[in-house]
């Protein structure tokens, strides 16, 4: 017999279940931890789906959400063994003596973050890193390379709200001019059914809005460390706002992430992709992966109205002449190449890596992509 009634939901268990993250929240910060809001409340979505169900997803989980580098993998380790899994009772680990407070934060913009774990330190840094009426405009113009845990939450906000506008205006973009001089007579007589078949009343419609379809591809590899997990937060975002959307990501080697972007929180679907060997922070072949892509995914992502989406820094290990017949290949199957490379918003920089060389004379677009405002540029991108 289940030591827990049928009666009990699974509710009477969610408050526990999130003090206790909480308080690994606090082990962590203790520790040098950069950990914020947003991280907190998805390893509280990932303890609800793996915890009881699979320890080891678990684990690999929270370590995505937490770390950043290869060092903090190496801190986290013992933390966690020490505050969930101890083998012993000496050796448990326990969140520092200061209780959280629930308190509610008002920042400048309109955005209210509430908190279990709050501090003035926190305060503090968020009033030096973005202060004053000009909030907002500094999260949009603010490379993602310099972001603090702090401003992550607010930039995540700000971003799922213009892409949410972005998403609203593109069909209206899409009509054409002439739109409103085009009769629906079915609407129309629809319409009139309450005048006796009159048409009293006239019902115009345009060109049927038309989203294009996006392939994207985004670069995981060790040079790309700096950008590439706010990528991956942003790519979950545009899955969910566009309805044809084709996620891949690579380093040496490509792997399709569409149905792992699909989950319903960024939590799970961080969790799973911790879960697979894809070759984080390795070396870079786009030639091998362009390839494979149109081999082995051409035929089913690309359309007449595709356009093709690759965020990375154009360092390429493999051979130019494989990047430059990817990239071909690539060209003939979609309507617009797009490369979005986070280098170029540094100040002096100059595409002249062999990689980055060969691909430019082959792409339609080339553009930044190290800050929300760059990134919210696709917009015109995307309509023909």
């Amino acid at each position: 017999m289940s030591q827990f009634s049928r009666s009990q939901s699974a509710s009477d268990f969610h408050e526990p279940l999130r003090a206790k993250v909480v308080g690994f929240s606090h082990v962590l910060r203790h520790h040098g931890f950069q950990v914020g809001l947003r991280e907190t409340e998805d390893a509280v979505r990932v303890a609800a789906h793996f915890l009881c169900a699979d320890f080891a997803a678990f684990r690999d989980g929270l370590r995505s959400l937490y770390c950043l580098s290869q060092e903090e993998c190496g801190t986290f380790d013992p933390l966690f063994e020490g505050y969930w899994a101890p083998p012993d009772g000496a050796s448990r680990i326990t969140p520092p003596s200061t209780a959280p407070r629930k308190e509610r934060r008002e920042f400048p913009g309109g955005l209210d973050l509430t908190t279990g774990f709050g501090d003035a330190a926190d305060v503090e840094q968020s009033t030096r890193t973005t202060s004053g009426a000009s909030t907002l405009e500094v999260l949009r113009t603010m490379d993602f390379s310099q972001v603090t845990p702090v401003d992550q939450v607010r930039l995540e906000r700000l971003a799922a709200r213009l892409w949410r506008r972005m998403y609203v205006n593109l069909p209206r973009r899409l009509r054409g001019a002439n739109w409103k001089n085009r009769l629906h007579f079915r609407r129309t007589m629809r319409r009139n059914l309450s005048q006796g078949g009159d048409p009293l009343y006239l019902v115009f419609a345009g060109r049927k809005p038309r989203r294009p379809r996006l392939v994207v591809m985004l670069d995981v590899s060790g040079s790309m460390e700096l950008y590439s997990f706010t990528f991956l937060r942003l790519l979950y975002v545009l899955q969910r706002r566009f309805r044809r959307v084709h996620s891949f990501v690579f380093s040496t080697a490509l792997e399709d992430v569409s149905g792992v972007l699909a989950a319903r929180s960024l939590g799970g679907a961080l969790a799973a992709l911790s879960r697979k060997r894809i070759g984080w922070n390795g070396g870079t072949r786009i030639g091998d992966c362009l390839h494979a892509l149109v081999r082995e995914h051409g035929g089913r992502v690309f359309r007449q109205d595709s356009v093709f989406i690759i965020l990375s820094d154009g360092l390429d290990t493999g051979e130019p002449e494989r990047l430059a017949d990817g990239l071909k290949a690539i060209g003939k199957l979609a309507r617009k190449v797009i490369w979005l490379n986070p280098l170029l918003g540094i100040a002096g920089y100059e595409p002249i890596a062999r990689g980055m060389s060969t691909a430019l004379p082959l792409v339609d677009v080339f553009a930044p992509a190290h800050n929300l405002e760059s990134l919210l540029d696709i917009e015109r991108y995307l309509v023909k």
